[in-house]
C-alpha cells in the first residue's frame, strides 16, 4: 500500500525543502567566493599621510577600490596621540591586511611569518646617511667611528646594516645610536649622521637653514627595492580575487598619481600629521612628487615591475651579513593569481554535496515513496552520484599529474633559456671591467679584446661602447661603420632602455627587434661606471651587444615544434624603455589559457615563459569512459524499472486528485468571482443548485435533498420572478438560449444587480437539460457609473465637464434651431487665479473654485448649465425664452457673485470676473464657433480692465483675424528675413557730430503694406517672437555699421531697443548675440535702450543681466524717460548710462514752460549723476536752440532726419561728412 500524504509529512517536505534551498544557496556563496557588499580592508603605511603614499590616496578617492568591490581604510603609522605603530606587526597581528615595506618584509619571512610580496613600487631604496657642513660622504668608509641614528623599525635600517654587514669590518662599523631622525640632532650633538629619507632630510634642514650632505644607500648597493606593496598568506587565503583586484586598483592609482602630482599634492597635504609636522605641507609634499622619479624609474619602467631574481639577490646578501638564517623562501614570497585557484580551497566540497545529496534525497524517497519503489530508486541516486564522484576524482588527479609534466618540461627549457641568454651576454661584464680600468681605451685594444668574446660566444653579432652616450667602439667594424657616432640622445627608441640601464646600474635586455640584414636579435646594455677624480663613481657609458635570436632559439630547442607542450615569451612588464610586443614567441592565445608560467631574469628586466600541453587542458582520461559508461548503464536500468512503478503509482493518484482539484476549484472560482450554477435534468427529472446561488441570494445553500431547492426564486419580488421564470420557459420551449439582468433590493447605496444567463442543451432537438449561471455585477455597474461620473462632470466643483456643456449645447441649438429661439453662451474666466495658486496653494484654489460654481449655479436656473471648462474658466448655456435682458441681468450677477469674498480655512480671498457673451443664432450657428467668440469676448472684457462683461462684436473677430495674419506673415518675414533695419542719426550738440545712431525695424509686407512697429512688435512680444527679432536687428545692424565704417569712415555707436521680454530668464537673446557678435569681431560701441516698466520689476536677474551687459562694454538707457512711474532711486540702483527724454515733453518744450522745466530738471539731475542724455523728437529749430542752451548734449529726430535705410543713411552721413566723428 502506498504512504498517505498527512499534514505531518508535508511539513516535514517543506523544512526539507527550506533546508535544501539553503544549503545552495551556502555552497554557492562559499564556492564564489564573493559578497554582495564590498569587502572592507586596512591599508597600514609605514609612516604619515604624504607623497610617499600617493598611489594609494589616488586608487581610494578616484574610485578605483570601489569599483573593484573594496572599502579600504588607508591607517598612518601614527595616531592622534604620536603614538607609532608597526606596519608589519598590525600585518602580522591581523589589524591590517595589507602593509608597505622592503628589506623587512624579508626579515619578517625569516622570523617565520608568511609575507608575501605584491608589488614592488620604488624601484631604488629611497634611504639616505645624512650629515651637515662640510663633513662629505664620499663611501662606507667614511662612516668609521660615527654615532649613526637610526630607526630600527624601517626598512632602510635593515638595507643599512646588511651594508655594514657585508662592506665594513667589525672595526671600522659606526656606533648606531635610537635618537630622532632630525637636523636638530645633528645640531645639538647627539648624532654625527642620520639615516633617513633623502626628501625628509632636505626639507627639515630647509626650514631650519642647514646645509647638509647625502651618501644615498642606493648609492652603495642598487640591489635593493624601495616601498614594497604586500600583504599576509591569511588575507589570500581568505579571498585571492580581493588582493588581486587590489593590487591592481593600487598600481592604477599609482599611474594616476604620477600623472596629476600637483592635484594629489594639494589634496594630501590637507591630510592630518600626528608626529613630524612641516610649516608647508604643500612644499614637502612637492618637494617628494619631484623626486619620485627617482625611486619609480618612471616612466621608464612600469609601476609594480618585480623581478624575483633580485630578491633573491637580497636574501643573499641580507644572509651574508647575518641578518637572516633560513633559505630564500622560492615562488611562496611572490603573489601569483594563476596559482591561488580559489577551487582548489574548497576541494572538499563535492564529496560533502554528493554525501549531502545522498541523505537528502533518501530522506525525500523515504517520506514519497512506498518501499517497493524506495530502494531501486535510492540505488539509481546513489550509482549516479559515485559515477560522478569518481569522475570528478579522476580527472582532478590526471590534470594535477599533467600540469606537473608541463611545469617540469618547461622548468628545463627556461634553465637552458636562462643559461644560453646570460652565458652570451656574461661577456659584457669584461668588457665593462676593461673600460672601467682603462676608461681612455683604443679602438685596437677594444676590438682585440671584443674579438676574443665573439670567438666564444658566436651568438653575439657585435659589441658597441658609448662613451658619453655616443658610440666610439665597436666590433666588427667592418659593416658597422655607420653606427660609430650615433649619439643615444637622439634616438628616442633607445635611450629610455640606456636610461634604464644607467639609472638600475644593471644590464637591461630588449628585444627581439628585427635585423636590417634578417633575423631578429635581443639586446643586452651595461651601464659603465669609472672613478671620479673627486672620489666616488661618474656614469661612463654603455656596453651594448645585439645577439642572435633565432640562434637562440635554434641552441635552446625552442625553434623546432614540441610534441609535448606550446610555449611562448612574452615580457614580465613591456616598459616606455622595452620597446618590443609583449608576446615575441609563440602564441598569446597560451597565456590566456591557464598556462604554467616561470620568471626568466634578465638583469633589470624579466621575461615570462608560459606552456601549455599541446593538445591542451581539456583532455580526457580513458578510465574515466568505463567509469561513465557503466555508471550510466547501471542507472539506466534503475530507471526503467522505477519509471514502470512510478507510472502505475502515479495513474491511480491522478484520477482521484483530479476529481477533487476541480471541483475544488470550481468551487473557489465561483466563490470568487460570485458566480453560482444550476442545472435542470429534464430527462431524469433532476435540479442541482450551487451553494453560491443560495449565498448570492442571501439564503442558506440546501442542506438535506429533501428541501425545495427552488426556493432561491422566493428572493426576487413578483415582477421579477416572472422574468425568470418566463426566461426558463422560454429556453426550454426554443432551444435558444437566454440573457438578462435584474436590479435587486432598490435603491442606491444599497441596490444589487444580477445577470442571468440560461443555456439549453439539446439531444436530437429536443432541450433535454437546461444550464444556469448567476453573477453578481454589481460592482461593474458601480463602476460604470462612476466612469461616466468622471467622463462627464468636473472632480472639484461637480459641475458638467467640458465634454457634457458640448453636448448639451448642441442639444440646445438644435432645439433653438426648431423653435427659432435664441441662446446666450456666458464664457467666466476667474481674474488673478493664478496669484491665489501661486500664493496660497492649489488646495485654496480648488476650494475658491468650488465655492465659485456653487455660486454661479444659485444665479441661474436650473433649466440652464453651468459649466467648468477646465483651470478657471466656467460656461453658462441660458435660454433666451425670457428675452434678452435677462442675459444681461445674469451676467450682472455672476459678476457680483464673484466679488464676494471667500472664507477657505483661515485666508479671505477676494477675486473677480471677466466675462464674454455671444448669441445664438447671431454670432454663431456651432458649438465651437460660439465657445471660440465667447472666449474672444472674455478677452476684451480682460483688456478693458477685469470685472466687466463684454459681447462679441465683429471688430473683435476682425482683430482676431487680422492678429493671426499678422503673426504668419511675420514668422514668414523673419524665415525670409524679409525685414528692414533702419538708422536714425543722433547728434552731439557740443560738436554738432553725428555720433550714433538708433537702428529701427521696419516690415513691408507684399500685402499689407508698411506695417507699424506699434503693431507688429507687441504681437512679437506676446508671441514670444521678440528675441529673435531683437538678435536679428543686433547682428545685421552691427554688420552694417562695421560695412558703414569702411565706406564712409565712421566711427558710429549703435543703439538698440529691447523689449522687457527679452530680459526674461528663459530669453537672455541679447547675450546670445552678444556672443555671436564677438565670434564675427563685429562689435561696435552699443547702447542698450530699455523702458522703465524693467526697472519697476526689481528683479535680481534682471539686474544681473544689465550689470553683465555693462561689464561686456555695453551703455545702458532708459529710453521714453518721464512717461513712467519709476523713482529717482533706480538711476542709483541699476547700471544708467544714457536718460532719452519722451518726445512729448520735448514736443512743448517752446510753448510750455513746466514742460521746460521738467526738461531742465532732468537734464541737471543726469548731470549731477554723470548720467548722458539723448532729448527725442527734436522736430525744430527752436527746439534744437532751447536744448542746446541747457546743455543736452545729444539730440534725434525729425529735425536732422527721419529713420532711413542703410543706402538713405549712407548717402546722408556722406552730405554730413565734414562734421562726421
Amino acid at each position: 500500500m502506498p504512504v498517505t500524504w498527512t499534514v505531518p509529512r508535508v511539513r516535514w517536505l517543506k523544512l526539507l525543502a527550506r533546508t535544501m534551498v539553503w544549503l545552495a544557496l551556502t555552497a554557492a556563496f562559499a564556492f564564489t567566493g564573493t559578497t554582495v557588499a564590498a569587502e572592507r580592508v586596512v591599508l597600514q603605511l609605514k609612516w604619515e599621510h604624504e607623497f610617499q603614499f600617493a598611489g594609494y590616496y589616488a586608487a581610494l578617492w578616484q574610485g578605483y577600490y570601489r569599483d573593484a568591490g573594496i572599502d579600504v581604510d588607508i591607517q598612518p603609522a601614527f595616531d592622534e596621540s604620536g603614538r607609532y605603530h608597526s606596519s608589519q606587526q598590525r600585518l602580522i597581528s591581523g589589524e591590517a591586511d595589507f602593509a608597505i615595506g622592503g628589506a623587512d618584509i624579508l626579515s619578517g619571512r625569516d622570523a617565520g611569518h608568511p609575507l608575501v610580496i605584491l608589488a614592488p613600487v620604488f624601484q631604488k631604496s629611497p634611504g639616505a646617511l645624512v650629515t651637515t657642513g662640510s663633513q662629505k660622504l664620499r663611501s662606507l668608509r667614511d662612516l668609521a667611528g660615527m654615532r649613526i641614528a637610526v630607526s630600527r623599525a624601517d626598512y632602510i635600517a635593515d638595507e643599512f646594516r646588511t651594508l655594514l654587514g657585508t662592506r665594513l669590518t667589525r672595526h671600522a662599523a659606526p656606533v648606531l645610536v635610537d635618537e630622532p631622525l632630525t637636523i636638530q640632532t645633528l645640531l645639538e650633538g647627539r648624532a654625527d649622521a642620520l639615516l633617513t629619507y633623502a626628501v625628509s632630510a632636505r626639507q627639515d634642514a630647509s626650514q631650519q637653514g642647514v646645509e647638509i650632505q647625502l651618501l644615498h644607500n642606493a648609492d652603495a648597493e642598487q640591489l635593493f627595492y624601495g616601498d614594497t606593496l604586500y600583504t599576509h598568506q591569511r588575507v589570500i587565503d581568505r579571498n585571492p580575487g580581493l588582493v588581486s583586484r587590489f593590487t591592481e586598483a593600487s598600481l592604477k592609482g599609482w599611474r594616476y598619481a604620477m600623472e596629476h602630482r600637483e592635484e594629489m599634492i594639494a589634496a594630501i597635504s590637507s591630510l592630518p600629521r600626528y608626529s613630524v609636522k612641516y610649516s608647508d605641507p604643500q612644499e614637502y609634499n612637492r618637494l617628494f612628487a619631484t623626486t619620485a622619479d627617482e625611486f619609480l624609474f618612471y616612466p621608464h619602467v612600469d609601476i609594480g615591475l618585480n623581478n624575483t631574481q633580485r630578491w633573491l639577490d637580497m636574501h643573499r646578501l641580507m644572509k651574508s651579513a647575518g641578518l637572516l638564517q633560513g633559505e630564500f623562501p622560492g615562488p611562496s614570497l611572490f603573489f601569483d593569481p594563476a596559482t591561488q585557484a580559489p577551487v582548489a580551497q574548497l576541494a572538499w566540497l563535492k564529496p560533502a554535496v554528493i554525501a549531502l545529496s545522498v541523505v537528502v534525497i533518501a530522506v525525500v524517497l523515504v517520506l514519497t515513496l512506498p518501499v517497493q519503489m524506495f530502494l531501486p530508486a535510492l540505488l539509481a541516486v546513489v550509482i549516479t552520484l559515485l559515477t560522478w564522484g569518481l569522475e570528478g576524482y579522476f580527472l582532478a588527479r590526471y590534470q594535477e599529474n599533467l600540469r606537473r609534466e608541463v611545469w617540469s618540461d618547461l622548468a628545463s627549457v627556461r634553465l637552458k633559456l636562462e643559461a644560453v641568454i646570460n652565458r652570451n651576454f656574461a661577456m659584457l661584464r669584461g668588457v665593462v671591467g676593461l673600460v672601467s680600468s682603462d676608461p681612455e681605451l683604443s679602438q685596437r685594444n677594444f676590438s682585440e679584446f671584443a674579438g676574443n668574446l665573439i670567438d666564444l660566444e658566436p651568438l653575439l653579432i657585435n659589441i658597441a661602447a658609448a662613451p658619453e652616450l655616443v658610440i666610439r667602439y665597436i666590433y666588427p667594424e667592418v659593416d658597422n661603420e655607420e653606427a660609430l657616432g650615433l649619439n643615444y640622445r637622439s634616438q628616442a627608441s633607445q635611450l629610455g632602455m640606456v636610461e634604464l640601464a644607467r639609472d638600475s646600474r644593471r644590464m637591461v635586455v630588449a628585444g627581439p627587434l628585427e635585423l636590417v640584414q634578417g633575423g631578429r636579435a635581443i639586446i643586452g646594455r651595461a651601464p659603465v661606471f669609472v672613478k671620479a677624480p673627486q672620489g666616488g663613481e661618474r656614469f661612463w657609458g654603455v656596453i651594448s651587444a645585439p645577439m642572435d635570436f633565432d640562434g637562440l632559439l635554434d641552441e635552446v630547442g625552442m625553434s623546432a615544434p614540441n610534441p609535448e607542450i606550446k610555449i611562448a615569451l612574452r615580457h614580465g612588464s613591456v616598459s616606455a624603455a622595452v620597446q618590443a610586443d609583449a608576446v615575441f614567441f609563440g602564441a598569446a592565445s597560451v597565456f590566456s589559457t591557464n598556462p604554467v608560467t616561470m620568471p626568466v631574469s634578465l638583469g633589470a628586466v624579466e621575461w615570462q615563459i608560459a606552456a601549455i600541453p599541446a593538445a591542451g587542458w581539456e583532455q580526457y582520461p580513458p578510465v574515466l569512459k568505463w567509469i561513465k559508461l557503466i555508471g550510466l548503464l547501471l542507472a539506466a536500468a534503475m530507471a526503467a524499472g522505477l519509471y514502470q512503478a512510478i507510472r502505475q503509482f502515479q495513474e491511480r493518484l491522478q484520477i482521484s486528485g483530479d476529481l477533487r482539484r476541480n471541483e475544488g476549484i470550481l468551487t473557489r472560482v465561483g466563490r470568487l468571482a460570485e458566480v453560482g450554477g444550476w442545472e435542470i435534468d429534464i430527462r431524469h427529472n433532476r435540479e442541482y443548485v450551487s451553494d453560491e446561488v443560495y449565498h448570492l441570494h442571501g439564503l442558506v445553500p440546501v442542506a438535506i435533498a429533501s428541501e425545495d431547492k427552488q426556493r432561491w426564486l422566493n428572493y426576487y419580488d413578483d415582477d421579477n420572478r416572472q422574468v425568470v421564470e418566463r426566461s426558463i420557459a422560454r429556453a426550454l420551449d426554443t432551444g435558444e438560449a437566454q440573457h438578462f439582468e435584474l436590479m435587486v433590493n432598490g435603491g442606491e447605496p444599497d441596490e444589487a444587480w444580477l445577470r442571468h444567463m440560461i443555456e439549453p442543451v439539446l439531444e436530437g432537438g429536443q432541450v433535454v437539460q437546461l444550464m444556469g449561471v448567476v453573477q453578481d455585477i454589481s460592482a461593474i455597474r458601480r463602476a460604470d457609473a462612476t466612469i461616466q461620473q468622471q467622463a462627464s462632470f468636473d472632480t472639484v466643483t461637480g459641475l458638467p465637464n467640458r465634454n457634457l456643456f458640448g453636448d448639451r449645447l448642441q442639444q440646445a441649438l438644435q432645439v433653438a434651431e426648431r423653435d427659432q429661439r435664441q441662446l446666450a453662451i456666458l464664457f467666466i474666466d476667474l481674474d488673478h487665479f493664478k496669484d491665489v495658486n501661486d500664493s496660497l496653494g492649489h488646495g485654496v484654489g480648488d476650494a475658491l473654485l468650488a465655492e465659485m460654481g456653487r455660486r454661479f449655479s444659485s444665479e441661474v436656473r436650473s433649466s440652464d448649465t453651468i459649466a467648468r471648462l477646465g483651470g478657471d474658466e466656467f460656461t453658462v448655456l441660458l435660454d433666451g425664452a425670457q428675452g434678452s435682458h435677462y442675459f444681461s441681468m445674469i451676467a450682472q450677477n455672476l459678476l457680483a457673485a464673484a466679488q464676494r469674498p471667500v472664507m477657505v480655512g483661515d485666508h479671505q480671498v477676494f477675486t473677480s470676473a471677466s466675462i464674454g457673451v455671444t448669441f445664438y443664432p447671431e454670432d454663431g450657428q456651432d458649438v465651437e464657433v460660439l465657445l471660440q467668440r465667447a472666449d474672444q469676448a472674455m478677452y476684451a472684457a480682460k483688456n478693458a480692465g477685469r470685472n466687466t462683461v463684454r459681447f462679441f462684436t465683429q471688430t473683435m473677430q476682425d482683430e482676431a483675424t487680422r492678429r493671426h495674419q499678422l503673426h504668419m506673415l511675420l514668422a514668414k518675414a523673419m524665415t525670409d528675413k524679409a525685414l528692414d533695419v533702419y538708422y536714425q542719426p543722433i547728434i552731439d550738440t557740443y560738436q554738432h557730430k553725428v555720433v550714433k545712431c538708433e537702428a529701427l525695424l521696419r516690415w513691408t509686407d507684399p500685402t499689407l503694406g508698411q506695417v507699424s512697429p506699434a503693431e507688429f512688435v507687441p504681437l512679437a512680444e506676446d508671441t514670444g517672437m521678440i528675441v529673435e527679432l531683437g538678435e536679428y536687428v543686433m547682428l545685421k545692424a552691427c554688420a552694417d555699421i562695421n560695412q558703414l565704417k569702411s565706406d564712409v569712415g565712421c566711427e558710429l555707436s549703435l543703439a538698440f531697443n529691447k523689449s522687457t521680454r527679452e530680459f526674461v530668464e528663459e530669453s537672455r537673446g541679447h547675450i546670445s548675440a552678444l556672443d555671436k557678435l564677438r565670434e564675427q569681431a563685429l562689435f561696435p560701441n552699443i547702447t542698450v535702450e530699455i523702458t522703465e516698466s524693467l526697472l519697476l520689476q526689481e528683479s535680481n536677474d534682471t539686474v544681473s543681466q544689465l550689470r553683465a551687459l555693462r561689464d561686456a562694454g555695453v551703455e545702458i538707457a532708459i529710453d521714453d524717460f518721464g512717461t513712467g512711474y519709476s523713482s529717482l532711486s533706480y538711476l542709483r540702483k541699476f547700471p544708467v548710462d544714457i536718460l532719452k527724454i519722451d518726445r512729448s515733453f520735448i514736443h512743448e518744450i517752446e510753448k510750455d514752460l513746466e514742460s521746460r522745466a521738467l526738461v531742465r530738471a532732468i537734464i541737471s539731475m543726469a548731470h549731477g549723476l554723470n548720467i548722458d542724455v539723448v532729448a527725442e523728437g527734436v522736430e525744430t529749430a527752436g527746439q534744437f536752440q532751447i536744448l542746446r542752451d541747457m546743455k543736452c548734449r545729444y539730440v534725434q529726430g525729425y529735425y536732422f532726419s527721419p529713420a532711413l535705410s542703410l543706402p538713405e543713411f549712407k548717402r546722408y552721413l556722406l552730405g554730413f561728412r565734414s562734421e562726421c566723428a
